[in-house]
């Protein structure tokens, strides 16, 4: 018969079992034998999978703190290990943050519309729904026991072993974006679980509620080898990241000294598996051509496996994508006039091929997945003879990155009455594409005055823009064409059969109108 268990990770019983394991003389007397190692005999293995290690990196509570100040004293009788040559090997697999599974844990804790353990008859049919930002994640309580985590793993590292980081039992961490369903802890031959859940206690309760049954098994167990696999497979998953990729941590791993920003984590759009890719080319001796290959390969089994967020309210970030032979000219002057007009309201993402760094559609898909608006330059690159006359065509990777854009956007659309896409084209020249719901605009040779009809969208789609910001902005584009056109750059037949001075109130009148309906500011600024 099934017996009950109501042994959960704040138990009495369950707490005193881990402080009795982890005292100095248990951790010794159990430690495991190794084999065809010159300098150890023994290891006291110590294995962590999880959101955050609290029972051993809290404190947390009175007992949970006993249990830190055991885990802590093992540092301090490093040099007695060494004397009766045992091995500390300790790993770290933690749960990225900005991972699937940590989204729902996150939403799961955040949101306000759903039942409570102490409410369980909140009614769920609803239409209202939480969408997270890089804010909600960085203020959660997943996020700030994982942070409190890291540094307590880097205080550690840099009071005992900052002359010799390559000695450092700490400092062997790595970050999953696999689902990790359950919490694990491995000390020596036992095993202890518990699963993660979403539930809550109270609708006002800081953290999801992870007292459930805890399970306990012996190395002599046919589970044992169980949880082993599980583990060992996370720890070598190909998205797994090492630390100095995941954090914004030092990564010269070789070299003695103190660890900085440890606790400092990487959105997914900073992330590049650059330093996982040089462990692996000297571990396996591999060519840069091949680690290069499978650096892309994980980097696209990786996007798939995160939330690129959305940005914090204060940001909005459109990306420019080109032809890198016709569209840069285009697409620099573009960047500048909104750098100069915005004044840092609207930033913008770029991939220069003259200064992108390698892997290039590494960078390309980060900077697309952590902007909020698209324009593609569609310029004509590729000329084809044919019967009758000739067709101009865009490079490839324009409509890759259009397609990209399109559906990385689709969850900006409720913020804005106006596609965030947008498309810029050549005269003449038909983008091949039957998408009616997009922002379209003709490109010329005079680049500054067709830049008005971006900075009109831009203003429309700017959530935060303030009214005083968008008249600046409005304000410089006409004083460079005005300054464009007394020294002669451009002239009235550029203005396709207006004067310069009609075409110059015709934009005084619409930014009027917009102005009055997006701020209600009802008196005429222009």
């Amino acid at each position: 018969m099934i017996q009950s268990n109501n042994i959960d990770r704040g138990s009495a019983d369950y707490l005193s079992l881990l402080f009795d394991r982890l005292t100095f003389n248990n951790l010794v007397s159990n430690a495991l034998k190794i084999e065809n190692d010159p300098n150890y005999e023994k290891v006291i293995r110590i294995d962590f999978c999880g959101i955050s290690g609290s029972t051993l990196l809290g404190p947390e509570g009175e007992e949970q703190d006993k249990i830190h100040t055991h885990f802590l004293e093992l540092f301090d009788k490093i040099d007695i290990l060494e004397k009766i040559k045992i091995k500390l090997q300790i790993r770290f697999i933690f749960l990225y943050v900005y991972s699937d599974f940590a989204f729902a844990q996150i939403e799961a804790e955040r949101t306000q519309y759903r039942a409570t353990i102490k409410d369980p008859k909140y009614d769920s049919r609803h239409l209202d729904l939480s969408i997270l930002s890089a804010g909600d994640i960085e203020s959660s309580s997943i996020y700030m026991h994982q942070t409190h985590a890291l540094r307590k793993i880097q205080e550690i590292h840099n009071r005992h072993f900052s002359k010799n980081k390559s000695k450092s039992p700490i400092t062997n961490i790595r970050f999953t974006c696999l689902p990790l369903n359950f919490c694990l802890l491995t000390i020596n031959n036992e095993t202890f679980t518990d699963p993660y859940t979403y539930a809550k206690e109270r609708i006002n309760s800081s953290s999801l509620y992870y007292k459930t049954p805890l399970s306990y098994v012996e190395n002599d167990s046919k589970h044992f080898s169980v949880l082993e696999d599980h583990f060992r497979y996370i720890w070598n998953h190909p998205t797994t990241m090492v630390y100095e990729d995941a954090t914004e941590a030092d990564s010269k791993r070789s070299d003695g000294g103190r660890i900085q920003n440890l606790d400092k984590i990487k959105r997914p759009d900073k992330v590049n598996f650059e330093i996982k890719a040089k462990i692996l080319r000297t571990e396996l001796n591999a060519s840069a051509k091949d680690v290069n290959k499978w650096r892309v390969r994980v980097e696209q089994m990786f996007a798939n496996m995160v939330r690129f967020v959305r940005p914090t309210n204060d940001e909005e970030v459109v990306f420019i994508g080109f032809s890198w032979n016709n569209g840069r000219g285009f697409a620099l002057k573009i960047q500048k006039f909104i750098e100069h007009d915005f004044q840092g309201w609207l930033k913008v993402n770029i991939v220069d091929l003259a200064d992108a760094k390698e892997p290039l559609y590494s960078e390309l898909i980060g900077k697309m997945n952590s902007s909020t608006i698209g324009l593609i330059i569609f310029t004509k690159d590729i000329t084809i003879k044919e019967e009758g006359g000739s067709k101009s065509y865009s490079r490839p990777n324009l409509y890759f990155e259009f397609g990209y854009l399109k559906k990385h956007l689709e969850k900006y659309e409720p913020y804005s009455d106006y596609s965030r896409t947008l498309i810029m084209s050549e005269n003449n020249y038909s983008v091949a594409t039957d998408l009616q719901d997009l922002g379209r605009f003709t490109l010329t040779k005079k680049i500054e005055i067709d830049y008005y009809q971006l900075l009109r969208r831009f203003i429309l789609l700017h959530r935060t823009l303030t009214d005083e910001m968008a008249i600046y902005a409005v304000n410089s584009y006409i004083s460079r064409l005005e300054e464009a056109y007394h020294k002669g750059t451009i002239s009235n037949k550029d203005f396709r059969g207006k004067s310069y001075e009609h075409y110059i109130n015709e934009i005084k009148e619409e930014m009027n109108k917009i102005i009055e309906k997006k701020y209600g500011n009802s008196t005429s600024v222009f």
